[in-house]
């Protein structure tokens, strides 16, 4: 079956869902673990269930390209390969269909909202008439599809999700929520408009006439900068009310972008749209939101009114709104405070929150991975959000533990000294002999204080944005200090009294699964936060520090939840970024080294380049300790030597997989840089990231190792070294006029290290070189920031890269085999034109990204 235009003329016989399971599913089984199970979205509302995988083979129509319809069995979607496995009666083999060839694949069975879904347990409390509005609503909206090679089709969908693999449209099936899932893969359509036409519902309102919207659209054609609505307001045709009437008609579905609702409402024009979006690109430190309120592009009611009217999202009014007790318990009190959300309502896995700003995806991501929920945002209306949440925390009942009653709730007590005998928790120390250790979810209660505590130094922390918690012993003062590394820097976060130190250092060594009555020897492990509170399912990082005194010092690694940026925003100078994307394409295999000390970013460079690798056609294995991302059709491998999977083990293994692209996050030792090499040589490529200081001590580093410095030299494609820099916040961020002094001094910075032929002709030409790249008004700016509200007073928000790329020349190949020392190597990279990691960071300094004092601590 090479194309389903090809299929028989006549349909297949009507087959019900029930019976073609029985009839396919044997056969359908034997094909499940062809690949990972696919996720099908649901409607994206409260009312709805969350999105599950497909552990089933399901009942489908699907629509070919020509138009002819079939049913079948759908066994598997995989849109890594571009396929859909679909079984039609009577064969009783699955067959692969590409994407191409398919129009539309449309689920059988129907999805029901969750008040007319059995089975689901009940609430644990009866819900309002304010909390039964959220859950219930579902919006529909007309939409039409614009085919590819021409045609379109239209209809009524609730909701829509549109990702990589294509759009997801949910027609209703009835008046009661009831909807059928259709999936229009990418190939399949060039664009979706949804909701009505904006003359189209103005006619409708009776606000114009026909010709009135006809004349208009002549005047926009030859405009062609003003939107419809602007038009007919400007020629007084449509009053501001009528035409807010008409978008909000048109609204009735949600789910576009942010942008293009505030463009269609008339806040934003294109040009400043794209301006925006592009600084994202480049730098992905700021929602789009916060950017535009920056630039006092739009305001904050502006940006409400979008997220209402154009997006569709319910708006609570917080003042007469009464959460959910069982919602506001799955969220603790500091964390609500701190990411400004208040939760309203929980149902069937799903977490009704209300905030500001439902465009926040960082913060909806870390809602549900602390929640263990999938979230559905609503609009905080009218009312203080920020008072609506302590005015809700105030009144949800506080657990009464018999053991803890005289301790206040919002102070815990210090738990009893561990004995040193004991390997549990504090907790432990009282149980009987004989008695069975109670399940740590089954006794939180009793650690309820310790537990609080926890949960909110943690909860606190990542709100920020920390990677780390110090806890830090003081006996001097008897105190415990508190403190959090955030965007590379430490900073005090809090105090806590001495009476705190024994319960929750044991506490915390304990749910790590360390020793607590050693003191003297440094440990590390892992906390698996659902231990704690099971909602919570985040591993953390736990190391110990022997101080004086007999004292120790703990140290919490928060989870990094780290996404593939694309490869263009990586922050690479042109160059050098056309041709390591050259590299990377480029058929024949080889190494290219990643480069850097510990939290330097090498992790985000290697996922940005499997990103852009990641293409159905190569296959793609990682290998690493920890996997900090996820990348839909990479196939990921933890190693851990402790545990019996070491590297070079783990290596061996893919080698003999036949891989096409080897990731490696770690190459620590000979026998894994050997095997590295080796598959290099073989035709594969291999990505793999080292530590190191810059390009040419990694390669020293790797002959140091012991590797065959032949092979090295044959095999190495290019070196790349990079350093994270503190951002200056582009809130405050200043500029004026650079005194020649500190111009010098960037000069001086830029040659740093290296041999300069005439010398003030080469600095002289440097200089023009920058007045024309990043001079204004004939001179050099220097930037720096004073602090703000949004960058806490530091004048740093977020962090810049600099970067180093050393491509091995003919020469380079030839002094690596002869075993050249770094400095040698250095110094020919520079005279075949290697921009170092400091020179990079001068232009990132001209170009106001960062300071001189950044650029002063990166080293070459």
């Amino acid at each position: 079956m090479s194309d389903l235009s090809e299929l028989p003329s006549q349909p297949a016989p009507e087959t019900g869902a029930a019976s073609l399971r029985s009839a396919l599913a044997p056969a359908a089984r034997s094909r499940r673990a062809a690949a990972e199970p696919f996720v099908w979205p649901m409607p994206p509302f409260a009312s709805y269930p969350p999105a599950e995988p497909q552990r089933e083979p399901l009942a489908v129509e699907i629509e070919g390209r020509s138009g002819n319809l079939m049913s079948g069995l759908l066994v598997a979607l995989e849109p890594a390969a571009g396929i859909a496995r679909v079984q039609v009666p009577p064969d009783r083999v699955s067959l692969p269909m590409r994407f191409d060839q398919i129009r539309r694949i449309t689920l059988q069975a129907p999805i029901l909202p969750l008040s007319r879904r059995e089975g689901l347990p009940a609430p644990a409390e009866p819900l309002s008439e304010a909390q039964a509005q959220v859950l219930e609503h579902h919006p529909a909206q007309p939409f039409t599809v614009h085919l590819a090679g021409g045609g379109s089709f239209g209809g009524v969908t609730v909701g829509h999700v549109e990702n990589e693999v294509g759009l997801f449209l949910f027609m209703p099936l009835d008046d009661r929520g009831a909807v059928q899932c259709s999936l229009l893969p990418r190939a399949a359509y060039d664009r979706a408009v949804l909701g009505e036409r904006l003359g189209a519902l103005l006619v409708e309102e009776a606000a114009v006439t026909p010709a009135q919207v006809e004349q208009a659209m002549q005047i926009q054609k030859r405009s062609r900068g003003q939107k419809l609505g602007e038009i007919l307001v400007a020629r007084q045709i449509v009053t501001p009310d009528q035409l807010l009437a008409a978008l909000d008609k048109q609204a009735r579905m949600p789910m576009v972008r942010l942008g293009e609702a505030l463009v269609a409402l008339g806040y934003l024009r294109e040009e400043q749209l794209h301006e925006v979006l592009g600084q994202q690109v480049s730098e992905r430190v700021q929602p789009l939101g916060e950017v535009l309120l920056e630039r006092d592009w739009v305001t904050p009611q502006q940006l409400r009114v979008a997220m209402a009217r154009k997006m569709g999202y319910p708006v609570v009014n917080l003042t007469n709104f009464h959460p959910q007790n069982e919602a506001l318990a799955r969220l603790p009190l500091e964390t609500a405070r701190v990411l400004e959300v208040l939760p309203l309502v929980h149902r069937a896995g799903r977490l009704v929150v209300a905030m500001q700003d439902v465009s926040r995806q960082a913060v909806l991501e870390q809602l549900a991975e602390l929640s263990g929920c999938a979230i559905a945002p609503a609009l905080a209306g009218a009312g203080d959000l920020k008072a609506a949440i302590e005015r809700a925390y105030a009144d949800l009942p506080v657990p009464v533990d018999p053991e803890a009653a005289d301790t206040p709730a919002t102070l815990p007590a210090a738990t009893a000294p561990a004995s040193s005998a004991s390997t549990g928790s504090p907790a432990d120390s009282s149980r009987p002999a004989g008695e069975p250790r109670e399940a740590e979810g089954v006794r939180a209660g009793r650690d309820h204080p310790v537990q609080q505590l926890l949960v909110t130094l943690v909860a606190d922390a990542m709100g920020k944005g920390a990677s780390a918690i110090h806890i830090e012993n003081h006996p001097s003062e008897d105190k415990l200090w508190v403190r959090l590394r955030r965007d590379g820097r430490m900073e005090p976060h809090t105090e806590l009294p001495g009476r705190w130190r024994t319960g929750l250092m044991a506490r915390i060594k304990s749910l790590a699964e360390l020793d607590v009555a050693e003191h003297r020897r440094p440990q590390s492990g892992r906390l698996a936060f659902a231990r704690l509170m099971p909602q919570h399912r985040i591993e953390l990082r736990v190391t110990t520090l022997p101080t004086h005194g007999g004292m120790e010092d703990i140290v919490i690694g928060l989870p990094t939840r780290l996404k593939a940026l694309k490869f263009e925003a990586l922050g690479l100078s042109a160059p050098d970024q056309e041709r390591l994307g050259a590299l990377l394409e480029r058929p024949g295999g080889g190494l290219i080294l990643g480069v850097g000390p510990a939290g330097s970013g090498r992790t985000t460079t290697l996922l940005a380049e499997l990103s852009r690798l990641n293409q159905p056609e190569r296959k793609i294995v990682s290998l690493g300790e920890r996997l900090e991302a996820t990348l839909p059709g990479v196939r990921q491998i933890e190693v851990d030597a402790r545990a019996g999977r070491p590297m070079a083990a783990a290596l061996q293994a893919v080698l003999q997989a036949d891989a096409d692209v080897i990731a490696i996050d770690g190459l620590r030792d000979v026998d894994s840089a050997q095997l590295a090499l080796e598959a290099a040589a073989a035709g594969r490529l291999v990505l793999a990231t080292t530590t190191g200081r810059n390009t040419a001590e990694a390669v020293q580093r790797l002959l140091d190792l012991g590797v065959d410095r032949w092979l090295l030299g044959d095999t190495l494609q290019a070196v790349h070294a990079q350093r994270l820099m503190r951002r200056l916040c582009s809130s405050c961020r200043m500029s004026r006029s650079a005194r020649e002094p500190e111009i010098a001094e960037w000069i001086e910075g830029h040659f740093h290290g290296g041999h300069v032929e005439a010398a003030e002709e080469a600095r002289e030409q440097l200089r023009a070189d920058w007045l024309i790249r990043h001079g204004r008004d004939g001179k050099l700016r220097r930037y720096h920031s004073a602090g703000c509200e949004r960058c806490r007073g530091t004048g740093l928000r977020g962090r810049a890269v600099a970067h180093e790329l050393m491509f091995v020349s003919r020469e380079l190949r030839r002094m690596i085999r002869a075993g050249a020392p770094a400095w040698n190597l250095h110094r020919q990279a520079l005279q075949e034109g290697l921009r170092t990691l400091r020179q990079d960071a001068v232009e990132k300094m001209l170009a106001g990204l960062v300071s001189i004092d950044e650029v002063r601590t990166v080293s070459d």
